[in-house]
């Protein structure tokens, strides 16, 4: 964690500022590469929409 404090300091912001939004980037990331990936299955098998998979 001690990197963290650091690299805080150098930034100008909290730790926990630091970790909340440096999650959110993490997770926007991975979202993003999950929502591709879907899109890629669902042209892959004709599916045009999500509401037409729940059919």
């Amino acid at each position: 964690m001690q990197v963290l404090e650091e690299l805080a300091r150098f930034l100008d912001t909290s730790p926990e500022e630091l970790e909340r939004e440096s999650l959110k980037s993490f997770l926007g990331k991975e979202l993003r590469k999950v929502e591709a990936e879907m899109y890629k299955l669902g042209a892959r098998h004709g599916i045009k929409s999500v509401l037409e998979a729940k059919s």
